[in-house]
Formats: structure tokens, C-alpha cells, sequence
């Protein structure tokens, strides 16, 4: 395929055309990734150890803000890339693209290191009690050994978005998350490893998707590159590369940082609050990923659409993927609120953790419905390359969530905690609008000027 021909699928589809064909895969794609978390859970839980399920969710932060870290490249590049090809610059995605690369090893390499030798201190910070720190210890040992792998196929597959080609990049998450569910019993129920199975399983699963990037990379040499000699510091390959992915990183630090405060809350009161927490979040994040995958898929056309001008375009592929965000956002609240209590039970049979989960769902599913329009908000700031509004979105967020969580545990207590997150969810979907707006307004204004001169 030629160079030019990778683009048609920008200039000859319709908005909602584009949605399908790039949105499909990368929702596939995370719901295949969150498959694979909730099969974690699930088949710790048939354990019937309630302190396992905690301590895969104390770790979560860890890998949250990691993943993060990941996206920082994978994010940051895949736009960089896009709007180089709406601009027709070949030769300059080879060079973003192998900053990527290695960008993305080298860092998970620097990770796995340091955390692994101040490892205790880590399990201190995120509130591993005696009963859990063994569990805690084993997961997050197993599972910060493979962090390089982790970064890489977080990186990759955003990256490899950028020329609209993605079912490629879905076909790998399919094989190592399929891996990873296949080996998860084994493990878990049959070796009788516990919470370190399900780590030696994620790793695997991460080892074997990297095998099938690393092909893809090598079939798409034409546009992209890992070769380390292209690697420049000039600020448009590199720099400007981190900048549009620092929104993504910040916003997943600050969100690791309310995960950490929300676990150590809870864990004040049981442990097992901290294990019911980790089933209706997963619930949660069922709904964030798919939108948040609809919104990604996305994001290589509104930056080609940016690059090349192309407003009206640039209009519909926006209007079609809030309406779409929206409706499933909404019915996917109704029906985990409506049978909040056989789903949980699905995870993890125990009463306590069944009761405490309940009372969750409303505080955490009430923002259901609003969460694309907030990935959608991001998504188009980082798109259109402004650093500055994104980041400021993205930190809102958290920023907005970690004062109402410290208050709310103060004067409400566990409801404070529960409801905090969806009440920075709303604050924070009102800023984004107006963002946008704001910044749609200044590009237009740019453009005239640009035009009159």
C-alpha cells in the first residue's frame, strides 16, 4: 500500500463510517483488554479469599499510572503521526515513530528497576495491611517485572492507529488476552498460585503481543520505523511528542494518586471494602473503556481533519461519536445498577463484599451516561495539539476529585467516598464543553487571520 493510500480512508468516508471502521476495533480492543482484568478478579475470587481480590486492587493504581506511562508515547505519538500524515510528511512519522519505539523500553526498563528496589515502601504507600502483604508483595513483584513489555504494547498500540490501518494492533490484544484468560485458571486454580498466577499470566499475555507488534512494525516499515538511528532531538520529534501525551499522564498519575486515597479510606474501615471497591470499579471501567476506546479510535481522524482543514469533517466525526458515547454510556448505567447484586456475586461470592458493592454501583455508575462526552473533550483538545487546555482537562479531573474525596470521607464517610468521583465527573464534563468551544473559536480566529495576511 502506498503511502497516499493510507490516508483514503480519512478523505472518502463518511462521519459515521469513520466511526465504525476506527472506533470498532479499538473498542474491541480495550473491552478484550478489561476482559482480561475482570478475568483476574474473577478467577481470584473463585479463591474465595476475599484479601486476594484486595490485593490485586491496592496494586491497581501501580498499573494504572504505568499504563499511563505507556500512553504517553502511544498517545502522544499516534496524533503527532496523524496530523504529520495529514500534512503529507512521510519521512518525519518514520522518525516520531522510532522515538516511540525505544522511548517507550527504555522508560519501562528505568520503571521496573526502581520500583522493584524500593518495592516495600511502594506497598506501604499504597496501604497493604499484615493480612495483605503477602498477596500484595507476590502480585506486584511478578507484575513489575514485565513493565517493559507493559509499556511497549501500551505505546505500540496506540501508535500503529495513526495511519488508520487498526485491526492489526486489535488482532495482537486478541491473542495475548485470550492467552492470558486461557492461563488464569491454570494458574490461579489448578497450580494453586493464587494472585502471583494471575501476574505470571498478564506477563505472558504482554510478551506474546509484543512478539506480534514488533511484526507489525516490520510490515509497516514504509511509514513507520524502530530503527534507533532515526531518533533526532529536534523538538517536533520528540518534544512535541510527550507534550501530547502529557494529558494522558497526568490524568492517569493524579487518577492513581484518588485510587491509592480511595483505597486507604476504605481499608481504614475493612479490607473487604477495598475488595468490593475493585468489583464495582471494574463495572465502572467497563463503561469509561468503552467510551474511552470509541473516543481513541477516533482521535487519528479529528487530528488528520485538523491537519488538513478540513472543518466540516472535522464537525460530523465529533457530533457522531458524542451521540454514540452518550446513549451507551446511559444504558450500560441502567443495566449494572439493575443487577448490581448478581454481578458482583459473579466475582466473588461473599455477602460482605456483596453488600458493601451494592452501595456502591449507584455512586459510581450515576456518570455513566456523561463519561464520553469527557473522553470526547480530551480526545479532541490532544487531537487538535492543544497541550495546554488538555492537560488542563485531564488535571482537572483528578484535581476536582481528590478535594471532594478527602472532604467527602470527612463529612460523610463512606458515601463521600463512593459518590466523589462521579461528582468531579459532571463538574469536569461542563469545563471540557467549554473548552472546546474555546478552543475551536481561537483556531477559527487563527485561520482568518492566517487567510487575510
Amino acid at each position: 500500500m502506498d503511502k497516499e493510500a493510507r490516508t483514503r480512508i480519512f478523505d472518502e468516508s463518511s462521519a459515521l463510517g469513520l466511526l465504525v471502521k476506527l472506533s470498532v476495533p479499538t473498542v474491541i480492543t480495550t473491552m478484550i483488554m478489561l476482559v482480561y482484568n475482570l478475568a483476574d478478579i474473577f478467577f481470584i475470587g473463585q479463591t474465595h479469599d476475599g484479601l486476594q481480590v484486595t490485593a490485586v486492587s491496592l496494586c491497581s493504581p501501580v498499573f494504572s499510572l504505568l499504563s499511563g506511562v505507556g500512553m504517553l508515547f502511544g498517545n502522544g505519538g499516534c496524533i503527532r503521526c496523524s496530523t504529520l500524515l495529514g500534512e503529507r510528511k512521510f519521512e518525519d512519522v518514520r522518525r516520531v515513530s522510532a522515538f516511540c519505539v525505544w522511548g517507550s523500553v527504555v522508560t519501562g526498563v528505568i520503571l521496573s528497576v526502581g520500583m522493584l528496589l524500593f518495592r516495600d515502601g511502594l506497598m506501604q504507600l499504597l496501604g497493604a495491611s499484615a493480612d495483605t502483604w503477602e498477596h500484595t508483595r507476590g502480585y506486584l513483584t511478578v507484575m513489575l517485572l514485565g513493565v517493559p513489555l507493559m509499556l511497549f504494547t501500551q505505546a505500540m498500540s496506540s501508535l500503529l492507529r495513526a495511519d488508520g490501518e487498526v485491526r492489526s494492533p486489535m488482532y495482537g490484544n486478541i491473542i495475548g488476552s485470550v492467552t492470558n484468560i486461557a492461563l488464569d485458571p491454570v494458574f490461579i486454580l489448578w497450580f494453586h498460585w493464587g494472585v502471583q498466577g494471575a501476574a505470571f499470566a498478564t506477563v505472558i499475555a504482554n510478551a506474546i503481543n509484543c512478539m506480534w507488534l514488533v511484526g507489525i512494525l516490520r510490515r509497516k516499515r514504509d511509514v513507520f520505523s524502530a530503527d534507533p538511528r532515526l531518533i533526532t532531538t529536534k523538538w517536533s520529534f520528540t518534544g512535541a511528542v510527550l507534550l501530547l501525551g502529557v494529558p494522558m499522564m497526568v490524568s492517569t498519575l493524579l487518577s492513581s494518586f484518588s485510587g491509592v486515597l480511595t483505597n486507604r479510606f476504605l481499608g481504614g474501615a475493612d479490607d473487604l471494602l477495598i475488595a468490593a471497591n475493585g468489583v464495582s470499579s471494574k463495572l465502572r471501567m467497563i463503561v469509561t473503556m468503552l467510551v474511552m476506546g470509541i473516543c481513541m479510535g477516533v482521535q487519528p481522524a479529528i487530528s488528520y481533519f485538523h491537519g488538513a482543514k478540513n472543518h466540516e469533517k472535522l464537525r460530523g466525526i465529533i457530533r457522531v461519536t458524542a451521540v454514540t458515547t452518550t446513549v451507551i454510556g446511559f444504558i450500560l448505567s441502567i443495566v449494572f445498577y439493575v443487577f448490581r447484586d448478581g454481578v458482583i456475586a459473579a466475582f466473588i461470592d461473599d455477602s460482605s463484599v456483596v453488600a458493601y458493592g451494592s452501595q456502591m454501583i449507584l455512586g459510581t455508575m450515576i456518570s455513566g451516561p456523561v463519561q464520553g462526552i469527557y473522553q470526547l473533550c480530551t480526545s479532541y483538545l490532544q487531537a487538535t495539539g492543544s497541550v495546554g487546555l488538555s492537560t488542563l482537562l485531564a488535571t482537572a479531573r483528578q484535581a476536582v476529585h481528590i478535594p471532594l474525596l478527602v472532604a467527602g470521607n470527612i463529612w460523610f464517610g463512606f458515601i463521600g467516598v463512593v459518590y466523589s468521583s462521579s461528582i468531579a465527573t459532571f463538574i469536569c464534563v461542563g469545563l471540557g464543553i467549554w473548552l472546546c468551544a474555546l478552543h475551536a473559536k481561537r483556531i477559527r480566529r487563527n485561520e482568518n487571520i492566517n487567510l487575510s495576511n
